[in-house]
């Protein structure tokens, strides 16, 4: 057998004997506050109080926004990894955003898919 191919077959045979440790499951609790601060960075970095669908984000500063669910920030997919609710997507095409995509969007690490296209 080939070494390349025996070298794939083993890396895929590694991944799946490592995927009961990462299962992935939707939830609908809150994200992490760093994960939440970062949303947050990005709401009022691209107007969210102007987007076509704004996000919950009560007008009173000292709200505790970390309390709002997942399934309340529109366009937003989560899912529990290694029992903590994720950011994995930001749906938010065609929401009106205008302004700087923040750095601290760095800090959502699970984030695998973002659509921000006008």
């Amino acid at each position: 057998m080939n070494t390349s191919i025996c070298f794939v077959v083993l890396c895929l045979l590694a991944l799946w004997i490592q995927l009961p440790s990462v299962y992935m499951y939707q939830c609908y609790s809150n994200p992490p506050a760093v994960e939440t601060q970062s949303l947050l960075d990005l709401y009022y970095a691209t107007d969210g109080p102007h987007w076509l669908h704004p996000w919950p984000i009560p007008s009173n500063t000292s709200a505790n926004v970390t309390s709002i669910p997942c399934e309340s920030w529109d366009g937003l997919v989560c899912y529990t990894i290694d029992n903590e609710c994720r950011v994995l997507a930001l749906e938010l095409s065609h929401n009106n955003l205008a302004g700087a995509i923040p750095p601290s969007l760095g800090n959502l690490t699970a984030l695998q898919y973002i659509y921000l296209n006008n």
